[in-house]
């Protein structure tokens, strides 16, 4: 994101100050597709990295035994939680630095992180990603004469009066603001500032032994802090959130929280200019967590209103920590007028289900220009511009951003545990999302700009008045790809009509190849006649902004992973290669493996059909050791425990709803017996997210000689055997009484040969089969003979089910 430093003017108390802020993000739309490709701040030479899986070392504790493993590689610097560390590197140049002479798409958008790539490929670790700079979420604006809490208000807020006559907030309930600390001696603020009951304050002493001395009202988890225990806000954001959430009511003095009485645990990670490290915001929400779990402290709610870096498998494992403490995680959407669909913005994208994501709105009910959104990604929107809350050192000051619109929700929240304290974090936000105010203006031509196109509404959320939500995205039911594998090891049977073709991408990481189609390619609900080849094994739809030699749960938004692993061309003749035709693209990577230097190449191939079939296959027939090349990178599930696959097979959209991956280690099992099998996998990919009369044809590398059928004795089963060559799926159609069926079904075939089973229905005399050239006609003894077209179709259905796409 273009995180950019920004200043503006506006009134605070009695005097004009000028302040600058660090923002997550740009105010405009406009400005989108600058901060879609920029650079994420990092700190140098500081990477997180979470042992486990892959590693030696425990996943349960970060040892002496675990650090001292890491010690060839640099030095522990922090430790952050029971599995996860920062480590600064001991060779400066195996840290990340710009990548040189890439003149693709690619050229402007990151560094190549070698040493990320380095001690992943070790096998030491489980994930690693930089020390990412986070930043606050807002925009301060500059009318110096706001005074109303608009955004509490019924017509264009919350509601929040109306939520009052049922509770006004409850000491009971506390709220984690992991931010830039609270002024918790603001007048308006003190009174619901939460005290740590296990410190005794002013002692010097860590009385409750969690590491941080005289934590009185949260933690500074700062990398550095002067003073741990002290989260006392230098800045001003995390104040402002405050008192939107909490400041106190009926006590004559400056503005009204959603709640008046709740209790506000501040706690710190981001410094005086508003930015924080992403291993010090982990910290953060494990102190939080700490004090629910051991404690005993009621932390219902976290209000996360900050954002940037890319994706961090460590700080998704802090928020699920956080899920299993039974514990919201509110996060601001983002500032930078973007999809969060097609480009993620984190915290807020990460797919957990106690995150809620939460965009701003303006007075005239619309979004705000600023906010990021998402039909998908994005949950429901809060009042966010020209918000009038507390600042430092008792004074009042208005500020924009989706940092201001998330305490809206995450106050909403509070009050409604004040009155149901035993409510699971999924009921409440379920609630939250149900009883939210529609507003037309969150749809613009059709689309959603918030999934629930709704606004937060404390007064229903407390009443409980629930509507029925809108469909998902689009309106349309989940969709996905339904997956064939094979064995692709014999020869002839794989797809090498790339094999020979120039090579288009040869850089190791980052060179995104543009490439225009000779069609237009349906993908998912969508389609496309332009694709990015990465070097390691995938193709987009967008150019990405990220590297993507580390492989995460699924494919990346708006991709196909033929085999998405880390690739590193080592030779002239290595790299991706194109042949394009009228009806398919085929693209072939020959590269090695980072982590197995000197191992020889695997080749990895895909090709799109302009019907929307895809076919990927790995093969290592030049190595020196295939079969032992092919169970190191596609897993061995034959092994106790079984080792895992170091790539990934699948495609998504703009999220894990619209996505589908294979199980590698379920898949090999299906088209090989032993682990000492000569192994090339095959996959067919095939799409269910549009009706199969709308696929023109199945083209495929299988070709179709002969079809043969029998009836099993004293059954309605018939046993199709298919002849030909090669492997893959190829289409079959049928009639019933010589009329044509309106469905085609596909069989699949490998090296060759293809079984299916059909079921007979009952009341036809005559099948015909046919799949490409080879026909087979049978007669088929039946008490009833049906001629009726309509009922035919019903017959076909029951013929073809079994291999129609579903």
């Amino acid at each position: 994101m273009n995180q950019t430093l920004s200043s503006y003017y506006y009134r605070r108390g009695l005097g004009v100050i000028l302040v600058a802020l660090l923002i997550f993000g740009v105010c405009d739309a406009a400005a989108a597709p600058a901060a879609r490709s920029a650079l994420h701040e990092v700190y140098p030479g500081e990477y997180v990295i979470t042992l486990g899986a892959s590693g030696a070392a425990s996943p349960s504790r970060v040892g002496a035994r675990a650090v001292d493993a890491l010690s060839q590689y640099g030095e522990v610097i922090q430790r952050i939680d029971q599995h996860t560390v920062v480590l600064a590197p001991a060779d400066a140049q195996a840290m990340s630095r710009p990548k040189a002479s890439i003149k693709s798409l690619a050229a402007t958008l990151g560094v190549e992180d070698l040493f990320c790539k380095k001690l992943l490929a070790s096998g030491s670790v489980s994930s690693c990603s930089p020390n990412y700079r986070l930043t606050v979420s807002d925009v301060s604006v500059s009318d110096p004469l706001m005074s109303s809490l608009w955004g509490f208000g019924g017509e264009a807020g919350i509601d929040a009066p109306g939520a009052w006559n049922i509770s006004t907030g409850s000491s009971d309930v506390v709220v984690a603001i992991i931010d830039t600390g609270v002024d918790y001696t603001h007048p308006d603020l003190n009174p619901n500032i939460w005290v740590n009951p296990m410190e005794i304050p002013g002692n010097d002493i860590d009385d409750d032994a969690n590491g941080y001395v005289d934590d009185v009202h949260g933690a500074n988890t700062a990398m550095g802090a002067a003073h741990p225990g002290d989260p006392f806000d230098d800045n001003e954001h995390g104040t402002h959130v405050a008192g939107t959430i909490g400041a106190v009511g009926n006590n004559g003095v400056g503005v009204v929280g959603i709640n008046h009485a709740v209790k506000i645990m501040a706690l710190k990670f981001m410094d005086a200019k508003g930015g924080g490290r992403l291993s010090d915001a982990i910290l953060a929400i494990d102190y939080m967590i700490d004090q629910k779990v051991n404690q005993g402290v009621n932390v219902r709610v976290a209000n996360n209103s900050w954002g940037g870096g890319g994706y961090s498998a460590a700080l998704q494992a802090a928020i699920e920590r956080a899920r299993g403490a039974g514990i919201v995680f509110v996060a601001a959407a983002g500032n930078s007028g973007q999809d969060n669909d097609l480009f993620p913005s984190y915290p807020s994208s990460y797919e957990v289900d106690n995150v809620v994501s939460v965009a701003a709105t303006g007075q005239d009910q619309r979004l705000a220009t600023f906010s990021n959104r998402g039909a998908e990604s994005v949950d429901i929107a809060a009042p966010g511009v020209e918000i009038v809350s507390t600042l430092p050192g008792n004074n009042y000051g208005q500020l924009s951003g989706t940092s201001m619109a998330a305490p809206h929700v995450t106050g909403a929240l509070a009050l409604l545990f004040s009155i149901e304290p035993d409510l699971s974090y999924q009921d409440a936000i379920t609630r939250l999302f149900e009883t939210g105010r529609p507003l037309a203006t969150l749809v613009q031509a059709g689309a959603s700009l918030v999934r629930t196109q709704r606004i937060a509404d404390a007064a229903r959320l407390l009443r409980n008045e629930r509507l029925e939500l809108p469909p998902l995205g689009d309106g349309l039911p989940a969709c996905g790809y339904t997956f064939q594998v094979s064995n692709l090891a014999a020869a002839g049977a794989l797809d090498t009509s790339a094999d020979a073709a120039p090579i288009v991408n040869q850089f190791d990481e980052e060179g995104y190849y543009g490439l225009s189609l000779p069609f237009e390619f349906p993908f998912f609900r969508g389609s496309t006649t332009k694709i990015y080849i990465s070097p390691n094994g995938l193709v987009y739809l967008n150019p990405p902004d990220n590297p993507d030699y580390q492989v995460a749960a699924r494919a990346p938004n708006n991709s196909i992973a033929a085999f998405q692993t880390d690739l590193t061309p080592r030779s002239s003749r290595e790299g991706a290669r194109v042949r394009a035709a009228s009806d398919r693209v085929t693209i072939a990577w020959r590269s090695e493996h980072y982590a197995l230097s000197g191992q020889g190449p695997a080749t990895i191939r895909l090709t799109l059909f302009k019907s929307g079939i895809i076919f990927s296959s790995v093969s290592f027939e030049s190595t020196k050791d295939p079969v032992g090349m092919a169970y190191t990178l596609l897993g061995d599930p034959f092994r106790s425990p079984s080792i895992p696959a170091l790539g990934l097979i699948g495609l998504s959209a703009t999220s894990s709803r619209l996505s589908s991956t294979l199980d590698i280690a379920s898949a090999i099992p299906q088209v090989v017996s032993s682990d000492r099998e000569q192994l090339s996998l095959g996959v067919a990919m095939l799409p269910n997210c549009f009706a199969p009369s709308e696929v023109a044809a199945v083209v495929s590398p299988a070709r179709t000689r002969a079809l043969r059928a029998s009836v099993v004795s004293k059954t309605r089963r018939l046993r199709l055997s298919v002849t030909g060559a090669g492997s893959g799926k190829v289409a079959v159609s049928a009639s019933l009484n010589g009329h044509a069926c309106n469905q085609t079904g596909w069989v699949s075939i490998v090296n060759g040969k293809g079984r299916e089973n059909l079921t007979l229905p009952k009341g036809i005399a005559t099948i015909g089969l046919r799949s490409g050239a080879a026909r087979l006609k049978m007669s088929v003894s039946q008490r009833v003979r049906v001629n009726s077209n309509s009922r035919i179709q019903k017959l076909c259905t029951q013929l073809l089910k079994p291999i129609i796409l579903k």
